[in-house]
Protein backbone atom coordinates (compact mmCIF):
# COMPACT_ATOMS: atom_id res chain seq x y z
CA UNK A 1 0.00 0.00 0.00
CA UNK A 2 0.70 3.28 -0.61
CA UNK A 3 0.18 6.46 1.66
CA UNK A 4 0.31 9.87 1.64
CA UNK A 5 0.44 10.89 -1.69
CA UNK A 6 -3.90 10.75 -2.87
CA UNK A 7 -4.32 12.16 0.42
CA UNK A 8 -2.38 15.01 0.51
CA UNK A 9 -3.32 15.69 -2.90
CA UNK A 10 -7.25 16.11 -1.42
CA UNK A 11 -6.07 18.51 1.02
CA UNK A 12 -4.46 20.91 -1.80
CA UNK A 13 -7.12 20.94 -3.82
CA UNK A 14 -8.71 23.87 -2.12
CA UNK A 15 -5.42 25.79 -1.34
CA UNK A 16 -5.48 24.48 2.11
CA UNK A 17 -8.97 24.50 3.16
CA UNK A 18 -9.41 20.85 3.26
CA UNK A 19 -7.56 19.61 6.55
CA UNK A 20 -5.94 16.65 6.19
CA UNK A 21 -7.74 14.86 9.04
CA UNK A 22 -10.67 15.72 7.00
CA UNK A 23 -9.18 13.52 3.82
CA UNK A 24 -8.30 10.75 5.62
CA UNK A 25 -11.76 10.28 7.30
CA UNK A 26 -13.11 10.58 3.85
CA UNK A 27 -10.47 8.32 2.51
CA UNK A 28 -12.19 4.79 3.82
CA UNK A 29 -9.17 2.78 2.49
CA UNK A 30 -7.14 4.20 4.48
CA UNK A 31 -5.29 1.98 7.17
CA UNK A 32 -1.93 3.19 9.74
CA UNK A 33 0.70 0.36 10.10
CA UNK A 34 4.12 1.65 10.86
CA UNK A 35 7.50 0.40 10.17
CA UNK A 36 7.87 0.18 13.32
CA UNK A 37 6.21 -3.24 12.87
CA UNK A 38 9.05 -4.35 10.24
CA UNK A 39 11.84 -3.23 11.16
CA UNK A 40 15.21 -5.31 10.22
CA UNK A 41 16.88 -7.24 12.64
CA UNK A 42 20.56 -5.96 11.50
CA UNK A 43 21.95 -3.57 9.12
CA UNK A 44 23.31 -4.72 5.56
CA UNK A 45 26.97 -4.51 7.16
CA UNK A 46 29.58 -2.42 8.68
CA UNK A 47 30.68 -1.54 12.40
CA UNK A 48 29.45 1.83 12.72
CA UNK A 49 32.75 3.46 12.25
CA UNK A 50 34.01 6.18 9.72
CA UNK A 51 35.47 4.03 7.69
CA UNK A 52 32.99 1.21 8.00
CA UNK A 53 29.83 2.49 8.25
CA UNK A 54 26.42 0.44 8.68
CA UNK A 55 25.68 -0.04 5.62
CA UNK A 56 21.37 0.78 5.00
CA UNK A 57 19.85 -1.23 1.93
CA UNK A 58 16.56 -2.16 2.27
CA UNK A 59 13.18 -0.22 4.01
CA UNK A 60 13.46 -2.22 6.79
CA UNK A 61 16.82 -0.78 7.81
CA UNK A 62 16.37 2.87 7.58
CA UNK A 63 13.61 1.63 9.68
CA UNK A 64 16.00 0.07 11.95
CA UNK A 65 17.74 3.46 12.17
CA UNK A 66 14.64 5.47 12.85
CA UNK A 67 14.05 2.69 15.90
CA UNK A 68 17.02 2.52 17.52
CA UNK A 69 17.21 6.89 17.51
CA UNK A 70 14.30 6.37 19.89
CA UNK A 71 16.46 5.86 23.01
CA UNK A 72 20.15 6.87 22.31
CA UNK A 73 21.30 9.73 19.86
CA UNK A 74 23.77 7.40 18.35
CA UNK A 75 26.41 9.96 18.79
CA UNK A 76 29.50 9.56 16.40
CA UNK A 77 27.55 5.87 14.74
CA UNK A 78 28.29 6.34 10.90
CA UNK A 79 25.18 4.93 8.51
CA UNK A 80 25.58 5.19 4.94
CA UNK A 81 23.28 3.85 2.06
CA UNK A 82 24.42 2.00 -0.54
CA UNK A 83 20.89 1.42 -2.38
CA UNK A 84 17.85 3.52 -3.53
CA UNK A 85 15.08 2.77 -0.96
CA UNK A 86 11.12 3.23 -1.46
CA UNK A 87 9.42 3.41 2.04
CA UNK A 88 5.53 3.61 0.35
CA UNK A 89 4.63 0.86 2.34
CA UNK A 90 4.07 1.66 5.86
CA UNK A 91 3.96 4.91 8.01
CA UNK A 92 7.75 6.42 8.54
CA UNK A 93 8.12 7.43 12.38
CA UNK A 94 11.33 9.88 12.20
CA UNK A 95 14.91 9.78 13.13
CA UNK A 96 16.01 11.36 16.31
CA UNK A 97 13.32 12.86 19.26
CA UNK A 98 13.53 15.75 20.95
CA UNK A 99 14.96 13.84 24.10
CA UNK A 100 17.23 11.77 21.90
CA UNK A 101 18.65 13.99 18.90
CA UNK A 102 20.29 12.88 16.19
CA UNK A 103 24.19 13.21 16.66
CA UNK A 104 25.59 10.16 14.10
CA UNK A 105 26.21 10.93 10.28
CA UNK A 106 23.67 9.58 7.51
CA UNK A 107 25.67 9.47 4.14
CA UNK A 108 23.40 8.98 1.50
CA UNK A 109 26.14 8.56 -0.90
CA UNK A 110 23.99 10.36 -3.31
CA UNK A 111 21.29 7.20 -3.25
CA UNK A 112 17.47 8.07 -3.60
CA UNK A 113 15.01 7.61 -0.44
CA UNK A 114 11.55 7.91 -1.56
CA UNK A 115 7.68 7.43 -0.81
CA UNK A 116 8.07 8.12 3.21
CA UNK A 117 4.74 9.43 4.70
CA UNK A 118 4.60 10.61 8.07
CA UNK A 119 1.15 10.38 10.01
CA UNK A 120 2.13 10.26 13.90
CA UNK A 121 2.09 11.74 17.12
CA UNK A 122 6.03 12.52 17.56
CA UNK A 123 7.08 12.79 14.01
CA UNK A 124 7.87 16.07 12.18
CA UNK A 125 10.55 15.62 9.45
CA UNK A 126 11.86 12.69 8.20
CA UNK A 127 15.19 13.47 10.52
CA UNK A 128 13.32 15.02 13.59
CA UNK A 129 15.66 16.50 15.78
CA UNK A 130 19.97 16.74 14.79
CA UNK A 131 22.90 17.70 16.08
CA UNK A 132 24.83 15.41 13.72
CA UNK A 133 25.30 15.22 10.23
CA UNK A 134 23.13 14.74 6.97
CA UNK A 135 24.71 14.49 3.93
CA UNK A 136 24.58 13.44 0.38
CA UNK A 137 21.21 12.53 -0.44
CA UNK A 138 18.39 12.40 -2.54
CA UNK A 139 14.88 12.36 -1.13
CA UNK A 140 11.88 12.41 -3.47
CA UNK A 141 8.33 12.05 -3.38
CA UNK A 142 7.64 12.49 0.75
CA UNK A 143 4.50 13.42 2.73
CA UNK A 144 5.01 15.33 5.97
CA UNK A 145 1.82 15.32 7.58
CA UNK A 146 2.24 16.64 11.21
CA UNK A 147 -0.25 15.76 13.85
CA UNK A 148 0.49 16.91 17.49
CA UNK A 149 -0.28 20.32 18.15
CA UNK A 150 3.00 20.51 20.64
CA UNK A 151 5.51 20.94 18.44
CA UNK A 152 6.90 24.03 17.14
CA UNK A 153 8.55 22.99 14.23
CA UNK A 154 8.60 20.89 10.77
CA UNK A 155 10.35 20.39 8.03
CA UNK A 156 10.51 18.10 4.48
CA UNK A 157 14.19 16.35 5.46
CA UNK A 158 14.61 18.18 9.36
CA UNK A 159 12.47 19.60 12.00
CA UNK A 160 15.22 21.02 14.13
CA UNK A 161 19.03 21.19 13.13
CA UNK A 162 21.62 22.64 15.60
CA UNK A 163 23.69 24.13 12.92
CA UNK A 164 26.14 24.95 15.53
CA UNK A 165 26.82 21.06 16.00
CA UNK A 166 25.83 19.53 13.13
CA UNK A 167 25.85 20.23 9.11
CA UNK A 168 23.26 19.70 6.21
CA UNK A 169 24.49 19.40 3.13
CA UNK A 170 24.44 18.06 -0.74
CA UNK A 171 21.06 17.24 -0.34
CA UNK A 172 17.85 17.60 -3.03
CA UNK A 173 14.57 16.82 -2.36
CA UNK A 174 12.09 16.65 -4.94
CA UNK A 175 8.41 16.45 -4.77
CA UNK A 176 8.28 16.25 -0.88
CA UNK A 177 5.22 17.96 0.71
CA UNK A 178 4.51 19.07 3.71
CA UNK A 179 1.33 19.41 6.04
CA UNK A 180 0.99 21.37 9.27
CA UNK A 181 -2.36 21.02 11.09
CA UNK A 182 -4.38 23.67 12.82
CA UNK A 183 -2.82 25.31 15.55
CA UNK A 184 -4.04 28.40 16.96
CA UNK A 185 -1.92 31.03 18.58
CA UNK A 186 0.98 29.19 19.03
CA UNK A 187 4.39 30.76 17.58
CA UNK A 188 6.16 28.09 15.55
CA UNK A 189 8.81 27.52 12.26
CA UNK A 190 7.78 25.46 9.13
CA UNK A 191 10.43 24.93 6.16
CA UNK A 192 10.27 22.65 3.22
CA UNK A 193 13.74 21.63 4.21
CA UNK A 194 13.84 22.07 7.32
CA UNK A 195 12.01 24.10 10.18
CA UNK A 196 14.75 25.54 12.45
CA UNK A 197 18.27 25.09 11.10
CA UNK A 198 21.75 26.93 9.98
CA UNK A 199 24.75 25.21 8.57
CA UNK A 200 22.97 24.17 5.47
CA UNK A 201 24.79 23.93 2.18
CA UNK A 202 24.38 22.96 -1.31
CA UNK A 203 20.75 21.34 -1.26
CA UNK A 204 17.83 22.27 -3.33
CA UNK A 205 14.36 21.96 -2.95
CA UNK A 206 12.05 21.45 -5.74
CA UNK A 207 8.73 20.92 -7.12
CA UNK A 208 6.66 21.02 -3.63
CA UNK A 209 3.91 22.26 -1.63
CA UNK A 210 3.54 23.51 1.82
CA UNK A 211 0.44 23.52 3.67
CA UNK A 212 -0.19 25.12 6.75
CA UNK A 213 -3.93 26.38 6.80
CA UNK A 214 -5.49 28.39 9.96
CA UNK A 215 -4.87 31.45 11.60
CA UNK A 216 -1.76 31.77 13.97
CA UNK A 217 1.53 32.94 14.48
CA UNK A 218 3.08 30.22 12.55
CA UNK A 219 6.12 31.56 10.17
CA UNK A 220 6.57 29.27 6.92
CA UNK A 221 9.91 29.66 4.68
CA UNK A 222 9.69 27.80 1.35
CA UNK A 223 13.01 26.75 2.21
CA UNK A 224 13.42 26.79 6.36
CA UNK A 225 11.70 28.05 8.58
CA UNK A 226 14.12 30.29 10.43
CA UNK A 227 17.74 29.95 10.61
CA UNK A 228 20.43 31.50 12.13
CA UNK A 229 24.48 31.89 12.93
CA UNK A 230 26.24 29.69 9.78
CA UNK A 231 22.85 30.27 8.17
CA UNK A 232 22.03 29.14 4.67
CA UNK A 233 24.76 28.92 1.62
CA UNK A 234 24.60 27.68 -2.19
CA UNK A 235 20.92 26.46 -1.28
CA UNK A 236 18.01 27.15 -3.81
CA UNK A 237 13.92 26.85 -3.40
CA UNK A 238 12.21 25.83 -6.89
CA UNK A 239 8.65 25.64 -8.28
CA UNK A 240 7.30 26.18 -4.42
CA UNK A 241 3.90 26.91 -3.43
CA UNK A 242 3.27 28.08 0.07
CA UNK A 243 -0.01 27.82 1.53
CA UNK A 244 -1.26 29.16 4.49
CA UNK A 245 -4.23 30.55 6.50
CA UNK A 246 -2.81 34.10 7.67
CA UNK A 247 0.49 32.41 8.55
CA UNK A 248 3.44 34.72 7.96
CA UNK A 249 5.13 33.04 4.57
CA UNK A 250 8.32 33.87 3.03
CA UNK A 251 9.76 32.76 -0.13
CA UNK A 252 12.97 31.45 1.46
CA UNK A 253 12.97 31.86 5.32
CA UNK A 254 10.70 33.68 7.15
CA UNK A 255 13.04 34.81 10.09
CA UNK A 256 16.53 35.28 9.93
CA UNK A 257 18.10 35.31 13.49
CA UNK A 258 21.48 36.98 13.10
CA UNK A 259 22.87 34.38 10.65
CA UNK A 260 24.35 35.19 6.76
CA UNK A 261 22.44 33.55 3.59
CA UNK A 262 25.00 33.35 1.07
CA UNK A 263 24.56 32.65 -2.56
CA UNK A 264 20.93 31.22 -2.27
CA UNK A 265 17.77 31.52 -4.86
CA UNK A 266 14.43 31.12 -5.04
CA UNK A 267 11.18 31.31 -7.08
CA UNK A 268 8.13 30.33 -4.40
CA UNK A 269 4.59 31.42 -4.58
CA UNK A 270 3.03 32.25 -1.73
CA UNK A 271 -0.81 31.96 -1.25
CA UNK A 272 -2.73 33.11 1.58
CA UNK A 273 -6.44 34.01 3.03
CA UNK A 274 -5.57 37.57 4.45
CA UNK A 275 -2.52 38.68 3.17
CA UNK A 276 -1.29 39.59 6.05
CA UNK A 277 2.63 39.27 6.16
CA UNK A 278 2.98 37.85 3.13
CA UNK A 279 5.13 38.74 0.55
CA UNK A 280 2.94 38.58 -2.29
CA UNK A 281 2.74 39.39 -6.38
CA UNK A 282 3.54 43.22 -7.09
CA UNK A 283 1.29 45.23 -9.01
CA UNK A 284 2.34 47.03 -11.99
CA UNK A 285 4.19 50.26 -9.00
CA UNK A 286 5.23 48.32 -5.96
CA UNK A 287 5.85 50.41 -3.14
CA UNK A 288 9.13 50.97 -1.67
CA UNK A 289 8.53 50.99 1.94
CA UNK A 290 10.66 49.67 4.83
CA UNK A 291 13.39 47.79 4.07
CA UNK A 292 13.65 43.91 4.97
CA UNK A 293 17.39 43.53 5.29
CA UNK A 294 16.88 39.79 5.01
CA UNK A 295 17.60 41.07 1.45
CA UNK A 296 14.17 40.07 -0.55
CA UNK A 297 14.22 41.14 -4.24
CA UNK A 298 11.33 41.42 -6.54
CA UNK A 299 10.90 41.68 -10.16
CA UNK A 300 7.79 41.91 -11.61
CA UNK A 301 8.87 40.81 -15.07
CA UNK A 302 10.49 37.68 -12.87
CA UNK A 303 8.68 34.59 -11.90
CA UNK A 304 4.91 35.55 -13.08
CA UNK A 305 5.17 38.63 -10.80
CA UNK A 306 5.77 36.59 -7.48
CA UNK A 307 8.88 37.23 -5.41
CA UNK A 308 12.24 36.33 -6.05
CA UNK A 309 14.84 36.14 -3.64
CA UNK A 310 18.75 35.29 -3.98
CA UNK A 311 21.29 36.20 -1.77
CA UNK A 312 23.68 38.35 -3.71
CA UNK A 313 26.46 38.58 -0.47
CA UNK A 314 26.47 37.61 2.82
CA UNK A 315 23.85 40.39 4.85
CA UNK A 316 24.35 40.55 8.16
CA UNK A 317 21.47 41.85 9.98
CA UNK A 318 23.64 44.66 11.77
CA UNK A 319 23.71 46.35 8.65
CA UNK A 320 22.32 50.13 8.19
CA UNK A 321 18.92 48.84 6.10
CA UNK A 322 19.22 51.92 3.50
CA UNK A 323 22.52 50.68 2.71
CA UNK A 324 21.09 47.92 1.87
CA UNK A 325 17.52 49.53 0.09
CA UNK A 326 19.87 51.67 -1.96
CA UNK A 327 22.61 48.57 -3.41
CA UNK A 328 19.46 46.80 -3.89
CA UNK A 329 17.50 49.67 -5.99
CA UNK A 330 20.81 50.26 -7.86
CA UNK A 331 20.62 46.74 -9.36
CA UNK A 332 16.84 47.72 -10.50
CA UNK A 333 14.92 45.74 -7.65
CA UNK A 334 12.01 47.14 -5.82
CA UNK A 335 12.27 46.29 -2.04
CA UNK A 336 9.31 46.17 -0.12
Amino acid sequence: MSYGGGIFDSAKKNEGNTSLEEAITADSSTSIDTWYNHIADNFNGGDGTELNPYQIATPSQFARLSYLSRDSNLSNIHYKLVSNINMDSYIFQGIGTNNFLFKGVFDGDFYTLKGVTTYTEDTYAIFNDVEGTIKNLIVKDCTINVLTQTVSVAGGLVGRLNGSLGELSNCILDNVDVYFPSITNTACYVGGVAGSGSNIKNCIYKNSTIISPTTDTRNIGAFVGITSGKGLSNCSAINITVIGGNGRLSSLYYSNMYGTVIACFTSAKLISSSGVGVFKKMSATPTAGVVVWTGYLFNENLNDGYPIQRSLLSIPSTQAGSEIYNYLVSLGFSVV
